[in-house]
């Protein structure tokens, strides 16, 4: 603009020095960046930091608890896993009829759609949630819990979910484990999809 118009006056040195385009400068080289690193599970009031035997602990946090807050026995708990839903279960060491979490046997293939699949399973190092104990972290399955639903349902829908109840508690006899209180408040049912999950006992794969 200043070239162009005659009574504009400019100094050269002004338009050579101060309207140079930064872009057009040689920059120097940069030192290639480094990797991002992996995003880590926060640490939170409400974590379970668990032994599982791959050597880095696994870190849990609870978001909602599903069980009687007053047992300190058992708890059963909604938890998020690097962002994905979860359900956590804890037991203290001196029960013996939750020993079987520790099976290695799965249900045979016949069975397995109705159960939570396993992620992991070990013994809790820190939580204020579960002081101490064993820990297994199951998958989420959608579905409200059958005894606030059953008066809603219908017959054949019924009728399904007890044949499809039959065939996971026959599941578990074949790998020797008893499910010990296979009643309406420890199973869940999704209308949309027609799926039952059994979920009171820790063989899950």
């Amino acid at each position: 603009m200043a070239l162009s118009e005659p009574r504009y006056h400019e100094s050269p040195v002004f338009f050579r020095h101060k309207h140079r385009l930064r872009g057009n400068e040689p920059q120097p080289p940069q030192p290639p960046s480094a990797p991002s690193a992996p995003t880590a599970q926060t640490i939170t009031p409400t974590s379970v930091v668990l032994d599982y035997g791959q050597g880095t602990p696994m870190i849990v946090n609870c978001v909602h608890q599903l069980s009687n807050p007053n047992e300190d026995a058992k708890a059963v708990c909604l938890a998020d896993l690097d962002g994905r839903s979860v359900i956590i279960k804890c037991w203290r060491f001196d029960l013996e009829e939750l020993g079987f979490g520790h099976n290695e046997h799965p249900p045979p293939p016949h069975g397995t759609h109705l159960f939570a699949k396993r992620i992991s399973r070990g013994k809790i190092i820190c939580s204020s949630v579960f002081p101490s104990g064993y820990i297994i972290v199951l998958e989420y399955r959608d579905g409200a819990r059958l005894s606030t639903i059953w008066h809603k349902l219908n017959e054949l829908e019924r009728t399904h979910i007890q044949t499809q109840s039959f065939n996971g508690i026959n599941a578990l006899r074949q790998v020797v484990v008893r499910l010990s209180d296979p009643r309406m408040h420890n199973m869940l049912y999704d209308r949309q999809r027609r799926t039952v999950t059994l979920h009171d006992f820790e063989v899950a794969v």
